[in-house]
């Protein structure tokens, strides 16, 4: 077992660039189905209260991730490697918490309570673990 887990050494920055597009992606992804999709049932003051709801934690990922990108333009290091058990962790976490937070917002109802409390049930169940990702991936996540 310990000489299968020694050959899967991946490098850490092919997480850092996917986990850091996934995290762009998803938040672009969540704020068009808002002011894009949902316009039909949802009044437009619905939409930017669900919208600034989501704004902390999508401007915290978010400043991490370009931070990042900027400290590190010019890094000609040599690369870190993670094992078979980070991988796997980062990468079905990550699937989990972006999609999940998608398709909470894709199959939001109206009801503005409702909805608000799906978006921060999801929150607070992912965010603690997903901010540990995040800050190993891209340094420290600053809340706004």
């Amino acid at each position: 077992m310990f000489s299968i887990m020694t050959r899967y050494r991946l490098e850490k920055e092919i997480f850092r660039i996917s986990v850091g597009l996934s995290i762009l992606l998803a938040h672009g992804l969540c704020f068009l189905v808002i002011f894009m999709w949902k316009g039909e049932y949802l009044s437009e003051q619905q939409q930017i209260s669900i919208a600034l709801l989501m704004c902390p934690i999508t401007a915290a990922y978010i400043t991490a991730v370009i931070r990042s990108a900027i400290e590190r333009s010019s890094e000609t290091a040599r690369p870190q490697f993670v094992n078979l058990n980070y991988a796997l962790v980062v990468f079905l976490f990550t699937l989990m918490t972006l999609g999940g937070l998608v398709f909470t917002v894709m199959f939001l109802d109206g009801a503005q309570e409702s909805d608000k409390q799906k978006i921060l049930i999801f929150e607070i169940a992912f965010g603690a673990g997903f901010g540990l990702i995040v800050a190993d991936l891209f340094g420290k996540v600053e809340s706004s």
